[in-house]
């Protein structure tokens, strides 16, 4: 690619992010009255719906938390407002904080009314990643040491949820069990965050064994292609939807 494209790209992607999107959320989606953030909006950044889903306040949160402590290192122009995104991740924290955990089994809920109530929880645990994942970038941002320790608590709970039997209900019945790319893709990801924000001890290997359960069951060479959805073994289940799903 010449040299000029890259540089109008650059200034696209820069200024569309920091001159149209950022504003649009800031401006209508932090949510002054409750805590947390508002991801239901319109176009015009009116109201559409007021549940929040946690998930959302946890990937939020890590992007105002990555841009604060990272936008200077990708346009020093860019980062006049790095107050307001801290002050915002602030308040993703703090509704985690108040309303993403369960006491009665330190899981996450998934799906909360405007106010924090509980609405649902679901049978996987990626709410926890999202949190881990936000919780580094805020403790690296303001060097709380506790927000570190609420990221790996975090982390672990989505590992040990994933990995430990029978602690995650079974998504399929026996006539037809998979297991899906989804834990090793997310857990790589959130690893590779957590090794960057907190420098997490455990992020290497962590990494190595998602990306061995990748190789083993959903990397097939003679299709040339990765499987969105394998069973036990790694088998493709040809004849049917989910089994001949692809991951680009």
């Amino acid at each position: 690619m010449e040299k000029n494209r890259l540089e109008e790209l650059r200034v696209l992607y820069r200024d569309g992010l920091f001159k149209d999107v950022l504003p649009f959320w800031l401006r209508y989606g932090v949510d002054r009255e409750y805590g947390g953030f508002m991801t239901c909006l319109d176009r015009d950044g009116s109201v559409i719906d007021t549940d929040k889903a946690m998930w959302q306040q946890g990937r939020f949160t890590w992007l105002l938390g990555e841009l604060y402590n990272n936008a200077v290192r990708i346009d020093g122009a860019c980062a006049a407002g790095r107050d307001e995104w801290l002050d915002a991740a602030r308040r993703g924290v703090e509704f985690m904080d108040r309303f993403g955990f369960d006491s009665a089994d330190g899981r996450m809920w998934f799906h909360v009314s405007r106010e924090g109530r509980p609405i649902r929880k679901r049978r996987y645990s990626y709410t926890e990643s999202f949190a881990a994942i936000a919780y580094g970038e805020y403790a690296k941002a303001t060097g709380r040491d506790e927000y570190a320790e609420k990221a790996v608590r975090a982390m672990r709970t989505f590992i040990e949820h994933n990995t430990v039997p029978g602690r995650a209900p079974a998504k399929f019945t026996d006539l037809r069990p998979m297991q899906s790319l989804g834990f090793p893709l997310i857990a790589i990801a959130s690893a590779q965050e957590l090794r960057e924000s907190i420098g997490w001890p455990e992020a290497e290997e962590r990494i190595d064994d998602a990306l061995e359960r990748i190789e083993r069951y959903f990397l097939k060479e003679d299709l040339r292609a990765v499987m969105e959805n394998v069973g036990p073994k790694g088998e493709i289940y040809h004849d049917h939807f989910d089994g001949r799903i692809l991951t680009p």
